[in-house]
């Protein structure tokens, strides 16, 4: 076996760099990736890497059939076309999830046996976080280049139950009770819950007191200074916003008309939540906030300033590890950073993708489960409800679609 590696950091390269191990160049190879969680980015890096240094000339990929329903045929197909390269993709079908996170680089005899090659096992998946994001997991990778080992794994791969491209989101009637597809379907979805917090609140820039401070907390110097008093904390509202956003009637109408109601909030079918995310009012409201923000931004930072000098001479707070400015600058940073952010605010609503794990099951059956008891109680169901039964009852995903459009 090789050098077991824990990595943070150039886990891109480190993979790429163990698969590489065997390479001549003189020779055309074929890759082999098997993960449970699949991001397409992170594949064509890691492909687009090798690349750089070998004759690719085609790759396989093998992925957990719950990962590929998550992201849909759509997505996957755009990903498998690469150019002169052919690129395939298989989700295994099966009751228990496909765990494996194996890497293979292998170059065939013109018998079509291994010629040489390196396989990489682990613990990282073939994600951002398992393998190309900065400060993402601490994963362990092994290399080897033991031809027996290779033969193997590509027996074994090659004994799996696979789904091809253009079946995964496809379901015989006989698969409407099993894990994969309920879990298909509920990703059809994401939910949404009523936002209360406003724009104030968001910019609101919070000091913690040391205990000095806490024992002045009745003192009235601080709202004569404009601090809202808490517990343990004072805060101050800096940034002002006076423009009302332009009525969405989509977002008013939401949840009576395509949501279904769970203790998550209500699941709304992702094509209904379209128009939310794309209503043109969302850009005017983003114009006029980034407008008011770089008006007040200098006058901001000046009382921010004065507060703070103000607070640490008084002895009442003491400096953290970053100061209430760049608090303040993170926060305008991941508002323009963060589409879901704006359109909460503008909206009053927050969406958000299913919260479950594919390894919690039974959170993700129950969920399910208690949405088709909901469904099945109600007389007067909506379009989510009637789409969610039918797609459920019929085993067939676009059933869904096909009642909100009917």
């Amino acid at each position: 076996m090789g050098d077991q590696l824990h990595i943070r950091t150039h886990k891109k390269t480190k993979l790429v760099d163990l698969l590489l191990k065997a390479q001549d160049k003189r020779r055309c190879y074929h890759l082999y990736l098997t993960s449970c969680y699949f991001t397409p980015e992170t594949a064509k890096n890691i492909i687009g890497k090798l690349c750089e240094s070998i004759r690719l000339t085609g790759v396989t990929v093998y992925i957990d059939r719950k990962t590929a329903t998550l992201h849909g045929s759509k997505v996957l197909t755009k990903f498998c076309k690469n150019g002169n390269l052919e690129i395939k993709l298989f989700a295994v079908d099966s009751a228990i999830l496909f765990h494996s996170k194996a890497y293979a680089l292998v170059s065939y005899s013109e018998s079509n046996e291994i010629y040489c090659g390196s396989l990489v096992v682990g613990s990282a998946n073939l994600t951002g976080n398992g393998l190309a994001d900065i400060g993402g997991n601490v994963e362990c990778l092994l290399d080897t280049q033991d031809d027996e080992m290779l033969v193997e794994l590509l027996s074994q791969l090659s004994s799996l139950p696979l789904i091809d491209l253009e079946n995964i989101d496809k379901f015989k009637l006989a698969d409407k009770d099993k894990y994969t597809f309920k879990y298909a379907l509920l990703q059809r979805g994401a939910f949404i819950h009523k936002w209360t917090d406003d724009l104030a609140q968001y910019f609101a820039v919070k000091y913690i007191l040391n205990d000095s401070g806490k024992e002045k907390i009745g003192d009235p110097v601080f709202k004569d200074r404009g601090f809202n008093v808490e517990t343990a904390t004072i805060s101050k509202r800096y940034f002002h916003f006076d423009y009302e956003p332009p009525h969405l009637e989509d977002t008013e109408n939401l949840r009576k008309n395509y949501g279904i109601e769970t203790f998550l909030g209500h699941w709304v079918p992702r094509s209904a939540l379209a128009s939310l995310l794309e209503d043109k009012g969302i850009e005017i409201f983003k114009t006029e906030l980034f407008s008011a923000i770089d008006a007040q931004y200098v006058s901001i930072k000046q009382q921010i300033e004065q507060d703070m000098e103000y607070l640490l001479s008084a002895g009442i707070v003491e400096k953290g590890d970053s100061s209430p400015i760049e608090i303040f600058d993170k926060k305008i940073q991941d508002l323009r950073d963060n589409e879901y952010k704006i359109m909460r605010i503008c909206s009053k609503y927050e969406v958000f993708d299913l919260p479950y794990d594919l390894q919690e099951k039974d959170k993700i059956e129950r969920l399910f489960d208690d949405i088709i008891a909901l469904c099945d109680s109600r007389k007067k169901r909506n379009a989510a409800m009637r789409g969610f039964l039918n797609a459920y009852k019929n085993a067939n995903l676009d059933k869904l679609d096909d009642e909100l459009y009917a």
